[in-house]
């Protein structure tokens, strides 16, 4: 967060909440800043969790000492509600809607009075990893299986091929190019936009590769051929989770499904290393659910009070959730309509 708000925080306002014991101790944080938001074009005031724009942040939530949670989370909305000359509404975005943390702060905003407007995010994809990786394999079906394995066999036939996993912070920072260059590799070829490719995001994570050198839980994985890296993947172990970030492939290599090798290969070194979870992060592609049968709900919501611009913002979403939905029926009508068209012909 500290990194984020070197790149994002210009021309905002931090407003963080902490809560300490009697004799200083800090036992809660809650990391909210304040930007003016879009919605409506009225440039309106609205409080959100540090981290939550530019950088594709997951499971954003309060930091609180377990134990503490129900005293600590009254104190920070009461701190949230007494600064309310500084925001006009909140919006909290992409937090974990099971987290008992922020369940338990939603409750306590809507009893301080505020309106709550929910809004649940695309499912976020995560693999719960057994003790070995055969069994995990066994576990996705034989087509996923028999894939990983015969395409792995097929790349050796070109030459040696080897997966590395680097954890030192400043062989990582060396090779961190080679992830930006197969990357922007492989969308150029699908003439696709990435928003890995800003250079304000790369930036982010260059300073936040320095940042966390003596962390030690950022991993760069890169699979070989003959010494030539074809695929890369970047990402985080914290605990016994991996949160899968990026990943990058030689476009070359496409039909030899390198991508594929390097995920199975990253998925693989995280069971030998002691995890217990595979996290893909945001975002539902095909890819990611050929790995993974769990999936986390993420939730973005936003509060509203009686004053008219909190009003105002309030409507607008409404109003935006409604076109939403006119949208959706409308194209199941062309849908059906075109179906039936079709029987019609059919039956003629």
């Amino acid at each position: 967060m500290a990194e984020w708000w070197e790149h994002w925080g210009a021309k905002n306002e931090l407003f963080v909440a902490t809560v300490r014991e009697a004799d200083g101790r800090l036992v809660a944080l809650a990391p909210f800043y304040i930007r003016r938001s879009g919605v409506g074009g009225l440039g309106l005031r609205v409080l959100s969790f540090v981290g939550s724009r530019g950088s594709a942040s997951d499971h954003l939530n309060l930091l609180v000492e377990p134990g503490v949670e129900a005293p600590a989370i009254q104190e920070i909305v009461r701190q949230v509600l007494a600064g309310r000359a500084a925001w006009d509404y909140i919006e909290l975005a992409d937090a974990d809607a099971d987290s008992d943390v922020f369940t338990r702060l939603r409750r306590q905003f809507q009893e301080a009075g505020l309106q709550e407007h929910p809004r649940l995010c695309p499912g976020c994809p995560y693999a719960k990893l057994p003790s070995c990786f055969e069994q995990y394999l066994s576990e996705l079906g034989s087509s996923v299986r028999y894939n990983f394995r015969r395409r792995r066999r097929n790349l050796e036939r070109f030459g040696r091929v080897s997966f590395v996993c680097l954890t030192d912070n400043a062989e990582i920072q060396a090779r961190f190019e080679d992830l930006l260059f197969l990357h922007h590799q492989r969308f150029g070829q699908l003439r696709k936009t990435s928003a890995f490719l800003d250079p304000r995001l790369q930036s982010f994570h260059a300073g936040l590769l320095k940042r966390m050198a003596s962390r030690h839980r950022q991993r760069l994985f890169l699979l070989q051929l003959e010494g030539r890296t074809v695929a890369a993947l970047y990402g985080f172990s914290v605990g016994r989770q991996f949160a899968f970030y990026q990943s990058g492939m030689d476009p070359a290599w496409a039909k030899s499904s390198v991508g594929m090798i390097a995920l199975g290969c990253t998925i693989e070194h995280s069971i030998r290393t002691g995890h217990q979870s595979f996290d893909f992060l945001r975002g539902t592609q095909a890819y990611k659910l050929l790995w993974a049968k769990d999936r986390r709900l993420a939730l973005t919501a936003h509060y509203f009070d009686k004053r008219l611009a909190s009003r105002i913002i309030l409507s607008a979403l409404q109003l935006r959730d409604l076109a939403s939905r006119a949208k959706r029926g409308l194209r199941r009508i062309l849908r059906r309509s075109q179906t039936d068209h079709l029987h019609r012909q059919i039956r003629q």
